[in-house]
């Protein structure tokens, strides 16, 4: 997870009401059993507390819009996005990982098949938490897109309140993890479908899938076929999704993928040691500059 413009913009769209995945809020952090624990995640952003700078961005857009006279309820902010995050860890798990390599809970793949957890059991915003639905001239003064000069005779900043918040949590912009930690994840996953004794575990997977009437190459390819934005799972993609699970399970597939990823970033991390300090520094920094706002009036 890496909070830069991308994550940003992600934001934006929920306050502006957009039906887009939803950002995580802070909760209590749950036990992280049923997620996968890499060597990177040590310097990067827990779910929670990419909730807990969503929610501190909010707060602090939901301050500077009241400043051009709009109202803001900080208190339906919090509790829509305290929602929203919900959803998110039951998606994704504590440290994010919980889908790197497909559907691995047996439960989730009987009931939900493969499609997200959120998106069965989560109703989408109404309009954007602590403001309702916005006007126009809101959504300049938000994002600073085709705005006038002045709204209600106060200028309206460069980027607009959307980037008055990133700039308060984080002067250089960036609100997630250092390039370096957001690197070193993609490229363990990217270079394990080239790994020896992963392509093995998937030759094996695959055979498993074959077996019971599936035509998968890799776990990438599993339930390609079912529609996982239907409001509906049938039952053809539940069963698909258990014999995807069950066929991990007897072949050890998930232990060998994620036993790659940890062995590669793990060396990554010995051999640019200072580089993931400073991460760990500027986690910690903004993280500080999070609780700041959060533990304000």
């Amino acid at each position: 997870m890496k909070l830069t413009l991308a994550g940003l913009l992600a934001s934006v769209a929920l306050l502006a009401g957009c039906t887009s995945a939803p950002a995580a809020a802070p909760i209590a952090a749950p036990a992280p059993h049923d997620d996968f624990v890499l060597p990177a995640d040590a310097y990067a952003f827990t779910v929670p507390e990419t909730g807990e700078i969503d929610l501190a961005r909010a707060l602090l857009v939901g301050q500077c819009m009241t400043r051009f006279g709009y109202a803001f309820d900080a208190a339906a902010a919090r509790a829509a996005l305290t929602r929203a995050g919900s959803g998110t860890v039951a998606d994704l798990g504590y440290y994010g990982n919980k889908r790197r390599y497909g559907v691995t809970d047996r439960s989730i793949a009987a009931r939900y098949g493969y499609h997200l957890v959120s998106q069965m059991t989560s109703a989408a915003p109404a309009g954007a938490p602590g403001f309702g639905q916005l006007t126009a001239t809101m959504r300049a003064v938000l994002t600073g897109k085709s705005a006038p000069g002045r709204v209600n005779g106060r200028p309206v900043p460069a980027g607009g309140c959307a980037r008055t918040a990133a700039d308060a949590l984080s002067p250089d912009g960036v609100l997630g993890e250092a390039d370096v930690v957001a690197e070193v994840g993609g490229q363990s996953y990217r270079d394990s479908f080239a790994d020896p004794a992963v392509v093995a575990a998937f030759g094996r997977w695959s055979s498993c899938m074959h077996d019971k009437g599936y035509a998968y190459q890799t776990p990438r390819d599993a339930g390609a076929e079912f529609d996982v934005n239907n409001s509906a799972v049938p039952a053809a993609e539940i069963a698909a999704a258990e014999a995807d699970v069950a066929c991990k399970q007897q072949t050890n597939l998930v232990a060998v993928w994620h036993g790659f990823e940890v062995s590669f970033q793990n060396a990554r991390i010995k051999d640019d040691a200072a580089a993931f300090a400073t991460a760990k520094k500027n986690h910690d920094a903004r993280m500080s500059r999070v609780a700041g706002v959060l533990g304000g009036p």
